[in-house]
């Protein structure tokens, strides 16, 4: 009897085989009621098992060893859905993950992906935050529909084919405009172009970039805006979006977590999983290396932290950005009704208004385009879920 070396092991591991072209009859299928950590199938390995309120089992934690990705299983009494992500630290004030979650739906296999989800009774979004770039959607239209339409998801997101005009027109271009008068004028303009300057307007989005670049400083991935500086977006080039997109979408910097009803079998879905994912793995040799926290410079706020090379000075904060930040702190203390000496509490109707307006990036965010429900902007704008304050929803 022989099994696979993908799924030999030298620790006493249980090996549940994988099954394409792999027959071990003396091993059973994977079963999340007698799962343990370490176990492994279809080229998975079991990290960790989550159990509910009663310490039953719910779900677990995989690992897919030929890429490294990471799978996280549940069983929820719902419709199929999933919530794919992928580690995207910005390198620059360009929004390079914010423009790469914009494109996804452009191109063949951007198109094709929007169409079967139209077609499949798909519910989907996105959006972008500091560390990753999510696409979640859900199907009610079953689980083999659901391995189709996340098939075309992997496929777009790591195999995109969009044009370098597909970039332009979605980021910044220069467009003619009439004005009431009926003479013509040059404007800029770009779905993420137009969504960031609108949000740089926004006295709760300086503060959050105040406050990154006091911890961060200005110049570590943690401290760019993922968005992207509209001063930036203007010097994106299809170049740029492309070196970054083939640095940061691979399998090990990625993963889902997937819900399905009991009735789906743990065994299957991990084969399922499996088929899809080998489609990509590398040949002849390991995963590459994910992106970790551990990999990046030390923030400018850690005491530990060397000194910026710009003349060994600490991260500069423009004095109008951190006056925002203030005032921020400033409501924030009224709204929780601990009000500073330079604060006045204010009536009841006016707190609830505070309080609604401290809540609205969370609510409306900054980012996807095309696949996220909108909400309005003050320019009466369509407007999605994005950034590090979409952690929040």
């Amino acid at each position: 009897m022989h099994c696979s070396p993908l799924l030999a092991s030298s620790s006493p591991q249980r090996v549940i085989p994988a099954n394409a072209g792999i027959h071990c009859t003396h091993a059973a299928p994977a079963d999340l009621a007698t799962l343990q950590a370490g176990d492994r199938a279809h080229r998975f390995e079991a990290s960790a098992i989550y159990l509910d309120a009663a310490d039953r089992p719910l779900g677990a934690r995989f690992v897919h060893r030929p890429t490294g990705f990471q799978l996280d299983l549940l069983h929820i009494e719902s419709v199929p859905q999933s919530f794919t992500w992928v580690k995207s630290f910005a390198t620059s004030e360009q929004g390079e993950p914010h423009t790469q979650e914009h494109l996804l739906l452009r191109g063949t296999c951007g198109r094709t992906l929007a169409t079967k989800e139209s077609m499949s009774l798909v519910t989907s979004s996105a959006y972008t935050e500091t560390w990753r770039t999510s696409y979640f959607f859900n199907t009610s239209a079953g689980i083999t529909t659901f391995f189709d339409i996340y098939a075309e998801l992997q496929r777009a997101m790591l195999h995109p084919d969009y044009s370098d005009a597909e970039i332009k027109l979605e980021v910044r271009n220069v467009g003619v405009t009439k004005n009431a008068d009926g003479s013509l004028r040059l404007e800029e303009k770009g779905t993420v172009y137009n969504e960031m300057v609108a949000s740089m307007a926004n006295g709760s989005w300086q503060a959050w970039r105040a406050q990154n670049h006091a911890v961060y400083g200005t110049h570590h991935p943690l401290g760019y805006n993922q968005g992207g500086e509209p001063a930036g977006i203007r010097t994106m080039t299809p170049q740029d979006i492309r070196r970054f997109h083939a640095a940061s979408h691979h399998l090990a910097n990625m993963g889902t977590v997937a819900a399905f009803p009991k009735s789906a079998a743990l065994d299957g879905l991990l084969e399922r999983f499996d088929r899809v994912l080998m489609k990509d793995a590398p040949v002849g040799r390991a995963p590459r290396p994910a992106d970790t926290l551990d990999k990046m410079p030390k923030p400018v706020g850690d005491p530990d932290a060397p000194p910026p090379a710009e003349g060994g000075r600490r991260a500069h904060v423009p004095r109008h950005v951190a006056g925002d930040a203030r005032r921020a702190r400033c409501a924030d203390r009224v709204v929780r009704g601990a009000a500073g000496r330079h604060c006045l509490r204010p009536e009841p109707a006016q707190r609830r208004t505070a309080h609604r307006h401290a809540l609205a990036p969370a609510r409306c965010g900054h980012g996807t385009g095309a696949r996220g429900p909108a909400c309005a902007e003050q320019a009466g704008r369509r407007d999605h879920h994005f950034g590090a304050l979409g952690a929040l929803r």
